[in-house]
């Protein structure tokens, strides 16, 4: 029996210059990946339409796209939609 595991929130490293879908882990993120393989189609979420946010400005945009799951946030796909 094969089995999924998904990380949902990894420790990825972060390259406001590179678009977010080629971010891959940090040092840490390595460091907690379990000895498995990786499929290079399950990557980080493709926030191309976000482009990089300051920490700050990305948990105000998680934070409207989850307390309004039927609105969309500056004209992105709602949460409902994902």
């Amino acid at each position: 029996m094969s089995k999924l595991l998904v990380i949902t929130h990894p420790e990825v490293a972060i390259k406001p210059a590179q678009p977010v879908p080629a971010w891959g882990l940090n040092a840490m993120g390595h460091g907690r990946a379990l000895p498995l393989g990786i499929d290079p189609l399950l990557g980080e979420n493709d926030r191309s339409a976000t482009g990089y946010l300051p920490h700050e400005e990305f948990e105000a945009a998680a934070n409207a796209f989850f307390e309004q799951p039927d609105a969309s946030f500056c004209g992105w796909e709602t949460a409902v939609e994902a």
